[in-house]
């Protein structure tokens, strides 16, 4: 589990790497959490062959859930 602050402006590659979150909680809404500049690889949590494995995850924001992956 992990929070974030909505004062978060961008979430950089790798960031949860080999991490087995299940749970974020972002301190701002959902439309808080999509302006996030975010980049391409920041969900990737193990990179095996032939594809890199991504976050599967529910972001929980104050008014409502964004689901990740899965």
């Amino acid at each position: 589990e992990l929070r974030i602050p909505k004062s978060v402006k961008k979430i950089e590659k790798h960031v949860f790497y080999e991490t087995p979150l299940k749970d974020i909680h972002f301190e701002g809404t959902k439309a808080e959490w999509e302006a996030i500049e975010k980049d391409s690889r920041w969900d990737i949590v193990a990179e095996p062959y032939p594809a890199p494995r991504r976050l599967d995850c529910t972001i929980h924001c104050t008014d409502g859930d964004a689901i990740i992956g899965g």
